[in-house]
């Protein structure tokens, strides 16, 4: 048991060190946002042509905290709450974003 882990684990480190390193573009990610904030937990919308998202920056952009939507076609993102939400993720109709609140203390919708 301990001799197939082992080759596992020499297997693993071998294929990440050998493996190519592919930038970003060739790969075909995009970078939808950047900026001095923490931003995460993306969701798509039911139509797939926005995301919502959680930013955090309460050292460095205090006013950036919160819910935010994106949308794919090129126009800019909208706040949709001034406190922090993690999770959110869109109900069937896009019509709601529940999201978990408070710091997992509550669930809220918008």
């Amino acid at each position: 048991m301990k001799r197939k882990l082992y080759r596992l684990l020499v297997f693993a480190v071998a294929g990440l060190w050998i493996s190519p390193r592919v930038p970003a573009q060739e790969s075909g990610l995009v970078q939808l946002t950047s900026g001095p904030t923490q931003d995460g937990f993306p969701s798509w919308s039911p139509d797939g042509r926005q995301l919502v998202f959680s930013r955090y920056g309460r050292d460095v952009v205090p006013e950036s905290t919160g819910l935010w939507v994106i949308s794919l076609d090129g126009a800019e993102s909208r706040q949709l709450t001034p406190y922090i939400g993690e999770h959110p993720d869109w109900s069937p109709d896009g019509r709601y974003i529940v999201f978990d609140g408070d710091f997992g203390n509550t669930i809220q919708v918008t």
